[in-house]
Parts: structure tokens; C-alpha cells; sequence
């Protein structure tokens, strides 16, 4: 295993979890050599009588799809052709360079317009080819598009979707197109482009607060939980997988969902210990950076100071890891998934009792149960990862057996097995979940947030 690689892409190793590698298409190709006949429409741009539903001008338009629960935008090209009230329809898409144009990767036809100009476009399995994807991996999507064909040079409305591998849901996005040759279509019926932040904290680099529906400033103060995605993930793709935000009403804490900085090859990582992943050496602060995130949000936001929590994927594991042997008992709990903590116990400066809950699949193939055993950038594995922390919140140091988990949806009957440390110090808890089978991403469904979230925010 390369140590550049401990947290693929999130939605990448979906994929690989569900969908078989596909040859990719040759970048270099044009809309015109990808079967975008602009020349030959069956209509060519004729527009109905009235009574009859506006029509499009045939030919080639640019699309614009913005999923802002995501924080993803897309570029794609249509051919378009009409006939009889029908629109007749291929898609490619345009890679993040803005000029390299994919072959046609779905082609649907007979697409009837309603007299308003509504129309819905579903694409069953678009297979997008690495090169084009934003993952950097192949990744099979469910696309569907309810439109309005709100001019003869304009369509626009609401793109929806979900990628099967993971049941992750998309999210309410939106599209846009215009003919080829008009200008950058915006990504939604607007004039002005979705923004996918909202409310934020940290400045130039912004990280995104969600608050639960009941925040009131002037009610109780509100727990916090910090997300720290994978590496070459993103927040916002964390938080759908996870489904961490989609449990805030109904447990009642803010969730604030930062990203890693980019390295040189466009992936996010965060900078957490020698193992994981400040591969080229930026040297980027990123304790620092989430400490005055958390400074942020307590000053400006309704939030306990005593319930500050930390959930982190892979990468971000390692990250939250860090972050609690820096801040220490400013930390009220942490759940690590697929992560392991500093490889040098005595690199983690906290003697403070943090409740910890570790959660790894033994077939994790990306970041090993067992660890690493190399110097410099090793890293413990699972089970001693957990026994640290134990010691360190004067937990028992044998664990004592808990009734079985079902936590991942793909796999069937109870498969994860509970490992609970007895007499920690004060309201301290410390737990090891182990999965027998997920791999590093596991399939949870809502699982993951129904069960621990409960755990972390009890403490």
C-alpha cells in the first residue's frame, strides 16, 4: 500500500465497492467526433404552432449542473435534435479543464414537452469515465433531469441523481444550458450560480456551519461536532456519506464541515501525522487551522464549550486523532473510522481522559486493521489505537464484550463486534467497533449516524 493513498476518494472507492472498471474514452476528443451532429436535426430548430410546446434550436449546447449538498458542479455538452413536439438527446461531459469533451455517454430519445416546455430527462446508469469524473475514478450515476425549456435558447431546472454503489443520494441540485457559442450557462434557472457554502466560519478558508432546525441564541447552548472528511474527499461528500447532518434536527447539535487544503494532484487531505497524508510537504497547519475553527464557532454561535466532538474518515480519522492529543480535554469525545492515531505514544501531548470511539473493518485493505508496522510513517493498529486512549481515560485495560452491531447494510445478520473498556475516569467512555467485513468505506446506509452519533454525544 502507498502511504500517498491511505483514504481514496470518497466516491471513487464506492464504485470500486459496486461497478466494474470501464474502458476509459479518449480525452482528446471533440463534441463534434463524439456524435454531437449539430447539421443534421430532425427539426432543425423550427419552433410549433401555437398551442404546441416551445422547442429548442437544435444542435450543440453547453450544460452546467451544480449539486450544492455536495459542493459539485458539472460541465456537460447536449446534442440536441427535435421532432413532433419531442426532443431527441445525447450527453457528454466536459472535464474539470473546461475544454476536453468526453464521447457521448447517454443518449435518450423521444423526450415528450409539456405545452408549459416541461420535460424530464432520466438517464438510468451514466458511467462516467475517470477522466471526467470528480472523484478521479470511474463512478456510476443515476441521473435524472426535470427541466423547462424556458426560451429557444435557454433550458434550465432541477438535476437529481444518486450513485447506486453507496444508496448516496445526490442531493437537490440544479442545470442549465444554452446553445454552444451563447456564453457559460449558469447552473440553475438563476442568473447567478448556486452558492454551495452558506453560513460559514473561517475566512478565507471557509468552512460550512449547518444549524439545527430549533438553534435559538437565546436557548440552550447546543453541542458541536466537527467532520473531518477522508483523503480526496471533500466535507460536503463526507456528510452525505456519513449522513451526519441529516441527523442534526433530531439529535440537536451544529455541525461544522471544513475542507482539507488540495495538494498538487487536486486531492484534499488534511496534514495529520507523518503517516497520513502531507504527501508533497506543504507543511500546512491544519491543527491550527481547525483549532480556530472551533474558536470561531464558539464565539460566534450559541455552542457548550464542555460538548465539542470530532468525527473523521481515514485521513480525517488521523486528523481527529491529532487534534485530541493537541486540545485535549477541550475535546469531549471522538469517532474514528478507518483512521489509527500518532505512530510515537509519546507523541500525543494530552494526558487528558478524551471518550474515543474507534470503528475499523478487518478487511480494510487501505488503512490495515493491524496497522503498519514501519517506522516513521507506521501507524498502530486498530485494537492498540484503542487501548491508548483506554489508558489514558484510566479506563480497565481489557475489554469487555458488547451485543453484536448491524451496521453495515450490504452485509447481512450482526457484523460488527462491540469491545467497551469498563472504569474510565470520571464520564469518560472508550469503545472499538469492529467491522468483519466493509472494507474502508463501508456501505452504512444510516446506519453509521443512528448508531454513533447516540454513542458520541451521550458523553
Amino acid at each position: 500500500m502507498g502511504r500517498s493513498r491511505l483514504s481514496l476518494p470518497l466516491l471513487a472507492l464506492l464504485v470500486t465497492a459496486g461497478c466494474d472498471d470501464r474502458e476509459a474514452v479518449k480525452p482528446e476528443q471533440s463534441a463534434a467526433d463524439a456524435g454531437l451532429d449539430a447539421s443534421a436535426p430532425l427539426d432543425a430548430g423550427a419552433q410549433p404552432d401555437a398551442g404546441m410546446a416551445l422547442l429548442p434550436t437544435a444542435g450543440t449546447w453547453r450544460l452546467a449542473m451544480a449539486f450544492p449538498d455536495l459542493g459539485l458542479r458539472l460541465g456537460g455538452v447536449l446534442g440536441i435534435r427535435t421532432d413532433a413536439g419531442r426532443l431527441h438527446l445525447t450527453l457528454a461531459l466536459v472535464a474539470p479543464d473546461g475544454a476536453t469533451v468526453s464521447d457521448v455517454l447517454a443518449e435518450v430519445a423521444d423526450v415528450p414537452v409539456g405545452a408549459g416546455g416541461d420535460f424530464t430527462l432520466a438517464i438510468e446508469v451514466l458511467t462516467i469515465p475517470a477522466e471526467f469524473s470528480p472523484t478521479g475514478g470511474a463512478l456510476d450515476v443515476a441521473l435524472t433531469l426535470d427541466g423547462q425549456v424556458r426560451g429557444a435558447d435557454f433550458l434550465c431546472g432541477a438535476a437529481t441523481g444518486n450513485v447506486p454503489a453507496l444508496m448516496l443520494d445526490l442531493g437537490e441540485g440544479t442545470f442549465g444550458a444554452v446553445p454552444e457559442g451563447a456564453g457559460e450557462p449558469p447552473d440553475g434557472c438563476e442568473a447567478t450560480p448556486v452558492d454551495p457554502m452558506g453560513l460559514t466560519v473561517g475566512g478565507e478558508r471557509p468552512a460550512r456551519v449547518l444549524l439545527p432546525a430549533a438553534y435559538a441564541e437565546d436557548g440552550p447552548a447546543w453541542p458541536l461536532v466537527l467532520l473531518l472528511h477522508g483523503f480526496g474527499s471533500n466535507g460536503a461528500q463526507q456528510n452525505s456519506y456519513l449522513q451526519i447532518g441529516a441527523h442534526q434536527d433530531a439529535l440537536g447539535f451544529v455541525l461544522v464541515v471544513p475542507d482539507g487544503t488540495e495538494n498538487p494532484d487536486g486531492e484534499r487531505f488534511w496534514n495529520a501525522t507523518p503517516a497520513c497524508c502531507d504527501d508533497f510537504g506543504s507543511g500546512v497547519d491544519d491543527v491550527a487551522y481547525l483549532t480556530g475553527l472551533l474558536d470561531e464557532a464558539e464565539a460566534r454561535f450559541h455552542v457548550d464549550p464542555a460538548r465539542i466532538y470530532l468525527v473523521g474518515h481515514s485521513n480525517g480519522a488521523f486528523m481527529s486523532y491529532r487534534l485530541a492529543c493537541t486540545l485535549g480535554a477541550r475535546v469531549a469525545g471522538l469517532v474514528a473510522l478507518a483512521g489509527s492515531t500518532l505512530l510515537d505514544e509519546a507523541d500525543c501531548a494530552t494526558a487528558d481522559p478524551v471518550s474515543v470511539l474507534h470503528i475499523h473493518a478487518e478487511d480494510d485493505a487501505t488503512v490495515p486493521y493491524a496497522g503498519i508496522d514501519r517506522p516513521v510513517d507506521g501507524y498502530p493498529g486498530a485494537v492498540e489505537t484503542a487501548s491508548r486512549w483506554a489508558a489514558r481515560a484510566g479506563c480497565a485495560p481489557d475489554p469487555e464484550p458488547g451485543e453484536a452491531l448491524e451496521l453495515v447494510e450490504s452485509v447481512p445478520g450482526a457484523e460488527t463486534s462491540v469491545a467497551t473498556y469498563p472504569g474510565c475516569q470520571g464520564e469518560a467512555a472508550v469503545a472499538r467497533w469492529t467491522l468483519s467485513a466493509g472494507g474502508h468505506v463501508p456501505a452504512f446506509g444510516a446506519r453509521f449516524a443512528e448508531t454513533a452519533l447516540p454513542w458520541l454525544l451521550a458523553r
